[in-house]
């Protein structure tokens, strides 16, 4: 009976370490040089959105005008985009951070 528990114990305990030692990965990010090189002024919300997903936050919005500051977060830590819009149009782009 002692061995019994003894192997249900052993068997709880190696089943309990494989469950929390999943790694968890980090979501793939569309900021790379590559893709902030693509967006061009004039392009709309919905096509800089295609290319590099949806915005991390929102700096400022105003819907009367279609405009707005947009920011997009990149891979690491201080790497960042931020597209500008008016008339729902890119405006202005800043990037931080990205290799050229």
């Amino acid at each position: 009976m002692k061995r019994i528990l003894t192997a249900a114990l052993a068997g709880s305990l190696l089943l309990a370490g494989c469950s929390s030692s999943k790694v968890q990965s980090k979501p793939e990010t569309k900021i790379t040089v590559e893709n902030v090189s693509k967006i061009k002024k004039g392009m709309t919300y919905e096509e800089v959105k295609t290319i590099l997903g949806p915005e991390s936050k929102i700096i400022e919005k105003n819907e009367e005008r279609k405009a707005g500051i947009y920011g997009w977060d990149g891979p690491n830590k201080g790497v960042f985009v931020i597209i500008s819009f008016a008339e729902n149009k890119v405006l202005m782009i800043q990037q931080q951070g990205l290799a050229s």
